[in-house]
């Protein structure tokens, strides 16, 4: 089922990738999408045409530390002329912090 999703999101099919792209935080967080191609395909998928495929690809950059790449597809992600897309952007960012300080003050 795996290697269907990552067809899937290689694909020119609009309704399968943006269906694809619902899943790509755990697909990334699974290691069906290696180290390597993550990012790679991470980026390729918030900046599609279609804003569903974006909002949903966005919630994947929790899995990447705040810096380099990831802060500017942030930045870009947030600047997005799609409310629901910068929504989706802004919710990712407040979970990175909720876990950050998790991380760093423990879960209470």
């Amino acid at each position: 089922a795996a290697g269907i999703l990552l067809d899937t999101l290689r694909s020119e099919n609009t309704r399968g990738v943006e269906t694809a792209s619902f899943v790509l935080t755990e697909l990334i967080a699974l290691g069906v999408i290696d180290g390597e191609s993550a990012f790679d395909t991470l980026q390729r998928l918030c900046r599609n045409i279609d804003p569903r495929v974006r909002a949903n690809s966005v919630r994947a950059l929790m899995l990447f530390e705040r810096t380099g790449p990831a802060a500017e597809l942030i930045e870009e992600m947030l600047a997005d002329n799609d409310p629901d897309v910068v929504l989706a952007t802004e919710r990712t960012v407040q979970m990175m912090r909720n876990t950050k300080i998790q991380q760093i003050f423990g879960p209470n």
